[in-house]
């Protein structure tokens, strides 16, 4: 009975260590830049707040935060 847990251990461990060795498709994948196309623009994912009270993200041909008109 121990010597079939062993050998099971030693069959999991080797299992472990060939499919931590070879790079998986996802880790390929994430490192491949792809560029916008021409008429996109990629802005920063940062955010500001409001004098309303919202908050908004970049937008825009020029990233730029459009907060909401403040009615006086």
């Amino acid at each position: 009975m121990k010597l079939a847990i062993f050998i099971s251990a030693l069959l999991l461990v080797a299992c472990m260590q060939a499919t931590s060795s070879k790079p998986s498709a996802q880790t390929e994948e994430s490192t491949e830049v792809i560029p916008p196309a021409d008429n996109q623009v990629m802005c920063t994912m940062d955010a500001t707040h409001c004098a309303d009270g919202s908050w908004v993200g970049r937008s825009g041909p020029n990233c730029q935060f459009d907060c909401p008109a403040v009615a006086k």
